[in-house]
């Protein structure tokens, strides 16, 4: 069987034939040993089908394909279809050799990847026009069906009634001057075309600007760097800002009620020359009177820590209406029991005991029992508020009928990025986004700067409405007593059709693993368990992260630009079962 479909000697080609089975099988690029074990192989001649074979008999394939049908994953994956009755008869080693050597699978892949296979850094110009060019060729390969006429093009400077009026397509969008729109993109919206809103990607001097599903508050925030086509008749009830037009198209479409149906189509279709877009910031005000929060910290001895962020809430916090609830886990150190004897004078302060073995998940869901608030903080007692509005801030989003859950800033000692939201994928599962950025960098198209939606938020510094933890049934703390917990409650959110906002406004100095190190190796079991608790739970929601751009893959934090796109999550979804 495996005399078949043998390859050409072209060491080149052989580069290309080694990626496409490994990435068809394993959703990953060889390691050099394995490139050299595998270009020898097929340069005596053995075949593709040998090479799939040797692939599919890793442990790593089996693990990696769960109990995903063989046969339709590597087909789906080179072509988005399922597997034919053929390709199951003759076996996957012909079946991925066949795969490998169509024209259109191969026009998918770059030797590139080669040589950067963790992906590429979208701020360096020169691989980003590299990836670029990259980009486009996979489009080629993969387009839909030509869409002539969908979309008509109106000149920012035109009049805008009077252009929609005359306009075609069914859909119309600004061209602003300067600016340059691929030509297949009619193409790539065609599929989409029962959408009301539709909105690419884009790239400026600085580099591209990749985002994830729609998001009104980022919308809010930051003028769209890639395409905007509005459904012919929504358009022409809108009205526009003549110095900033895009943008006052977009802030309309998300304030509008009903919310329409408004639709990302990943991909870098519109350049425009310009350097970083301008933003605002929204303020959210609180209801009158502000609704009571408490602040739910749990602890065990590290005075000085608890002390600090103590210090923080009580003497540095402006908002009006506050408890503290400090769990205390069976403390001993003498320093500490004179702490929480001297707050316990506080009125705005209560100690609870808390025995027991350390239980994250349960020592909170015991504070949101006891909790008077309406709005409850999960706190790490590492962690230091550096501004007075930060708590106001929170609540300002938390009180949002929309959102579910909101997560602020965190940031290392040295003032860079520990924390900036978390993406839920499978990279690293739930790596935050963005570690040791500096605090106000503007990479990725400023989405430090910006209030967005995400995939998930740390504990360490959590807010909601008591009412929807209740609701979604607060932490897990039977499967996931210290880790992943804060990420499963994130999924519920989002399952109950809310949520989940992170916000540069809120900052917070956070000492991770200060109190608790889980990186160790006596916790590393424990994680591993908990880890593969959440992926038997939530499924698709943990491999597909809809608020993480498809063009990106979270490697250790830094967003990188992805060879080809993953597939698209939802926003919210059940988990299955």
């Amino acid at each position: 069987m495996f005399g078949r479909l043998r390859r050409r000697s072209g060491g080149s080609d052989h580069r290309l034939d080694v990626l496409i089975v490994f990435r068809l099988l394993l959703e990953r690029a060889p390691g050099p040993k394995e490139q050299q074990t595998f270009l020898t192989g097929l340069g005596e001649g053995r075949g593709l089908p040998w090479a799939a074979q040797r692939v599919a008999n890793k442990p790593e394939y089996a693990e990696r394909l769960g109990e995903r049908d063989r046969f339709d994953t590597v087909t789906d994956r080179a072509q988005r279809r399922p597997a034919t009755a053929a390709e199951r008869t003759q076996g996957l080693p012909e079946t991925v050799a066949a795969l490998v050597a169509d024209p259109g699978v191969r026009a998918q892949y770059s030797e590139l990847e080669l040589e950067s296979p963790r992906g590429i850094d979208p701020a360096h110009p020169q691989t980003y026009r590299r990836w670029l060019e990259h980009h486009r060729s996979w489009r080629a390969a993969t387009a839909p069906p030509p869409a002539p006429g969908l979309l008509t093009l109106i000149p920012a400077d035109a009049d805008w009634e009077a252009a929609v009026a005359a306009a075609t397509g069914r859909f119309v969008a600004l061209l602003e001057p300067g600016q340059q729109l691929d030509p297949d993109v009619e193409a790539w919206l065609g599929p989409h075309a029962d959408a009301d809103v539709l909105l690419t990607d884009g790239d400026q001097a600085d580099g591209p600007v990749l985002r994830a599903a729609w998001d009104p508050d980022e919308a809010r925030s930051r003028p769209p760097a890639g395409l905007v086509a509005v459904r012919r008749e929504l358009a022409a009830q809108c009205r526009l800002d003549p110095d900033a037009p895009a943008w006052s198209l977009v802030r309309q479409i998300a304030g509008r009620t009903p919310p329409p149906d408004v639709r990302r189509v990943p991909g870098v279709f519109l350049h425009s020359p310009g350097g970083p877009a301008p933003h605002v910031r929204v303020h959210h005000r609180l209801p009158d009177p502000a609704p009571l929060v408490t602040i739910i910290i749990p602890t065990r001895d590290r005075a000085d820590l608890l002390g600090a962020c103590l210090e923080a809430l009580l003497h540095r916090t402006d908002y009006p209406r506050l408890e503290v609830l400090v769990l205390d886990n069976e403390s001993v150190e003498p320093a500490t029991a004179d702490l929480l004897a001297e707050l316990s004078a506080d009125p705005r302060v209560r100690v609870v005991e808390q025995p027991g073995g350390f239980n994250w998940s349960a020592f909170n869901n015991r504070g949101v029992s006891l909790a008077r608030g309406e709005v409850v903080v999960l706190l790490n007692n590492d962690t230091v508020a550096l501004d007075p509005d930060w708590l106001t801030e929170l609540v300002g989003h938390a009180v949002r009928p929309d959102v579910g859950a909101v997560g602020a800033k965190l940031l290392y000692e040295d003032g860079s990025v520990q924390h900036a939201g978390m993406s839920v994928g499978p990279a690293a599962l739930t790596p935050h986004l963005f570690r040791h950025e500096p605090a106000d960098s503007t990479v990725a198209g400023g989405a430090l700067l910006d209030v967005r939606t995400v995939g998930s938020v740390t504990g360490a510094c959590l807010a909601m409405r008591r009412e929807v933890f209740e609701q979604v049934g607060g932490l897990e703390q039977d499967e996931l007593r210290v880790t992943y917990s804060d990420v499963d409650l994130c999924l519920r959110v989002r399952a109950a059709g809310l949520r989940v906002v992170w916000t540069p406004f809120a900052r917070l100095t956070h000492l991770a693993n200060a109190t608790r190190d889980t990186t160790t190796p006596e916790e590393k079991p424990r994680v591993e368990r908990e880890r593969a608790y959440l992926r038997r739970t939530w499924g698709e929601l943990v491999e597909f992260d809809p608020w993480l751009s498809p063009y990106l893959v979270n490697r250790d934090g830094a967003p990188l630009l992805a060879w080809r796109p993953r597939p698209a999550g939802r926003p919210g979804t059940t988990p299955p079962g």
